[in-house]
């Protein structure tokens, strides 16, 4: 119940939770809904969309996958459309937020498209950084399948792979003929179970990490007592003063505004290094000061891009208002940028973060996430 909730699923869905990362959900949909030479589209505008369609390669399918031109852009609704018109496809799959450029994509817009040209087609949604932060409304948008890790927005030690599935593609999956070429990942083996325990039933298919269950049960009891219009709007105002304070201390997005067919996130941002600064510069500097940014991933799928760092702001650190895991890391972030030769004034960051009095996001003088 709970994880439909949190989902923005339908009471017929099913909800799906097995030992493993977030990747496991790539392999158990792909395996579970593809047959050898089936047709397969996949709407890429970063590494880990790029990867779910080598999943589908993987599991025999056929797969064409479409890029933006340029990293941190979401692909164009006119080339999904320009897809569609061309191939029919049985599974399409995107990448809520990628978070190796800190792309938002527009699932709502794309999936409707999605439905007036090939309303057959499976949508399948990887939510690894979106889920539990990002608007997802899985039964409005008519997803048939999604994943998620739990270690995210969530807020739960990483371990589980977290899945939702549709009723027709829940029905596919227990009615194919041809076996799925996976065992462990056969969302047919696991999809009685989860209907055991839902009702309260023994089942056994392989040993569950009852532990991280209970973490995730007691993440999402905290996400619905907020309420998910509350979370989502929380993550919209921490990311918008995380980008402001990003901005005034001269650092650029690499997510693009203004772009049909996406944003940039509101669980994460990406930023250029400053001009003269490198990532072997800055990210040891920020390291020292507490905080640990990642660098960016751009370069493997696109040669020209410059180097940038990413940055997450999600979860417990984004919907308690009471928390300031936000601005100690942007004020720490200012000291280092100081420390390796790139001049801000000093209280610059701050002064934006505090600037933005619209919403409920944490503030200088609340409780500190740091010691």
């Amino acid at each position: 119940w709970y994880q439909r909730r949190v989902h923005g699923a339908k009471d017929d869905s099913q909800p799906v939770v097995i030992a493993g990362g977030g990747a496991v959900g790539w392999d158990a949909l792909s395996a579970s809904l593809l047959e050898p030479g089936d047709k397969a589209l996949t709407v890429s505008n970063g590494l880990f969309a790029h990867r779910f369609d080598k999943c589908l390669k993987a599991y025999g399918a056929d797969s064409d996958e479409i890029f933006p031109e340029n990293p941190g852009e979401p692909v164009n609704p006119q080339t999904l459309v320009a897809a569609l018109q061309k191939t029919k496809y049985k599974v399409i799959t995107m990448c809520a937020v990628d978070t190796s450029v800190g792309v938002y994509t527009d699932i709502a817009v794309l999936s409707k498209i999605i439905r007036e040209h090939n309303p057959e087609a499976y949508i399948l949604v990887d939510g690894v950084c979106a889920f539990g932060g990002e608007e997802f409304r899985f039964g409005d948008w008519d997803i048939d399948g999604c994943m998620t890790g739990a270690q995210k927005a969530l807020g739960v030690p990483p371990g589980l792979s977290i899945m939702c599935l549709s009723a027709r593609a829940t029905k596919y999956i227990m009615g194919r003929e041809v076996p799925a070429a996976t065992y462990y990942c056969n969302l047919a083996n696991w999809i009685p179970i989860m209907q055991s325990y839902e009702n309260l039933k023994p089942g056994y298919f392989s040993t569950p990490n009852t532990m991280l269950i209970e973490a995730l049960d007691a993440a999402c009891q905290i996400l619905l007592e907020i309420g998910m219009e509350t979370v989502f709007e929380r993550h919209r105002v921490l990311s918008r003063r995380y980008k402001a304070a990003l901005a005034a201390m001269g650092l650029k997005s690499l997510a693009a505004e203004g772009k049909e067919g996406g944003r940039p996130a509101t669980t994460m941002t990406c930023v250029y290094y400053p001009d003269g600064i490198t990532q072997g510069q800055l990210l040891p500097a920020v390291l020292k000061e507490g905080v640990v940014h990642a660098g960016g991933l751009g370069h493997t799928l696109w040669k020209k891009c410059p180097g940038y760092m990413r940055i997450g702001h999600m979860g417990y650190s984004a919907y308690d208002p009471s928390v300031t895991h936000a601005f100690d890391a942007v004020t720490r972030l200012e000291r280092a940028l100081n420390n390796v030769g790139f001049k801000v004034e000093p209280g610059t960051a701050a002064a934006a973060f505090n600037a933005d009095e619209n919403g409920e996001a944490p503030a200088k003088k609340q409780k500190t996430g740091f010691s």
